[in-house]
């Protein structure tokens, strides 16, 4: 018979297969508030939402106090913290192109 010998535990083998072109990914709601710097349009201290409604309904609070604000849905790599894929929610007043 085959397996381990005699009086030796037997050992589970288990094999995992990485892929490095595989990232997990995960879509989060962020807030990004506008300020005017020197003449031109800033970011200021972006704010992370529950869901996509939550962003919008912050977005539209904070609209009137700030030259800016835009509510968007992110792809974020869970392991890096990259950002990618900015879609735009919604929009109030003047802001910057994140994507650029």
């Amino acid at each position: 018979m085959f397996g381990a010998p005699p009086g030796a535990a037997a050992a589970s083998i288990r094999t995992v297969v990485v892929r490095k072109d595989c990232r997990p990914l995960c879509e989060k709601f962020i807030v990004m508030p506008f300020k005017k710097v020197r003449g031109n349009i800033a970011p200021g201290e972006m704010r992370q939402a529950s869901n996509s409604a939550a962003a919008l309904r912050l977005a539209g609070a904070m609209a009137e106090r700030l030259v800016g604000v835009a509510a968007y849905a992110v792809m974020v790599n869970m392991e890096s913290g990259d950002i990618s894929s900015p879609r735009v929610l919604c929009q109030y007043g003047e802001v910057a192109d994140l994507a650029a």
